[in-house]
């Protein structure tokens, strides 16, 4: 399992009461950045072959569904991370039920997966 995170810094600030110039900002310091889930993929992989089994971000956070961006970059690190293990064939299942299944499979597509012959459901990338 991969967790996406967001850094979420947590500055503290310190305020002074200067006469003549009240609420003026006198002190920030930064407190270790705190690196908040945002969401997560599931990964299975051996030798040569990985299944990448869902990869999606955590409902709580306001991202669209459909963000081609975002989604991309997900999948580009799962991808990265599969291929410095080794792997050379990535499959995952050409549905999602977050997703809708047309904008799903045309991401899938554009990502250079293609579908295998006698597993209709499966699609496959080839890593170089």
């Amino acid at each position: 399992m991969l967790n996406a995170v967001k850094p979420w810094p947590q500055p503290n600030i310190s305020i002074g009461m200067n006469e003549g110039h009240p609420g003026e900002v006198i002190e920030i310091q930064e407190i270790p950045v705190i690196l908040k889930n945002f969401g997560s993929a599931q990964l299975w992989w051996g030798e040569k072959v990985a299944v990448l089994w869902e990869a999606f971000f955590d409902e709580k956070f306001d991202i669209p569904l459909d963000s081609d961006m975002l989604l991309n970059q997900l999948w580009q690190n799962c991808e990265s991370f599969l291929a410095h293990q080794g792997v050379r064939h990535i499959y995952t299942y050409n549905r999602d039920p977050r997703f809708e299944t047309d904008w799903y499979q045309s991401f899938l597509k554009q990502r250079g997966y293609q579908s295998v012959k006698q597993r209709p459901a499966t699609v496959c990338k080839l890593m170089a």
